[in-house]
C-alpha cells in the first residue's frame, strides 16, 4: 500500500512538471508572436498562396507489380495527379518521390542507359505525365 501511496505522488509530481513545462512553452510562444507582431506590424498571419497550398500534395502508394498491373496504377496516378491538382511540370517529380527506393534507382539507372544519358532528377522537359 506504500508502495502505491509513493508511485501516485510520483505521478502527481511528474503531471505537475509537465504543466509547468506546457506553461512555459505557451509564455515563450506568446512572446515570439508578440515578437513577430512588433517586427511585422501584422496582427494576422497572411493566407497562403494557391501555389503554395499545390505544394501540400498527399502521398500515392509506389507501384508493386506483385499487386497491380502498370496500367491500372499508371491510371490511378493520373486520377490522383487530376484530383490533388499537381501542375504538369511536378508531376514527374510527384511521381517518383512516390516510388519505393527500387523502383526509383530501377528509374534511374533506365534513365542514365538512354542516349544521351538522363539524369533521373532534372525534370523532365518534354515528357508529359
Amino acid at each position: 500500500m506504500a508502495e502505491t501511496a509513493q508511485l501516485i505522488q510520483l505521478l502527481q509530481k511528474q503531471m505537475e512538471e509537465q504543466r509547468k513545462q506546457m506553461e512555459e512553452g505557451r509564455k515563450q510562444t506568446e512572446a515570439l508572436i508578440a515578437a513577430f507582431i512588433g517586427q511585422t506590424g501584422q496582427r494576422e498571419l497572411e493566407k497562403p498562396s494557391p501555389k503554395a497550398l499545390l505544394m501540400v500534395i498527399p502521398s500515392f502508394d509506389p507501384f508493386d507489380p506483385t499487386t497491380e498491373l502498370w496500367d491500372d496504377y499508371w491510371a490511378r496516378f493520373q486520377t490522383f495527379v487530376g484530383a490533388n491538382s499537381v501542375p504538369v511540370e511536378k508531376r514527374a517529380l510527384v511521381f517518383l518521390t512516390n516510388q519505393s527506393r527500387v523502383n526509383y534507382k530501377l528509374l534511374s539507372n533506365l534513365a542514365s542507359q538512354q542516349s544521351p544519358p538522363k539524369d533521373v532528377n532534372s525534370p523532365l522537359r518534354g515528357t508529359r505525365l
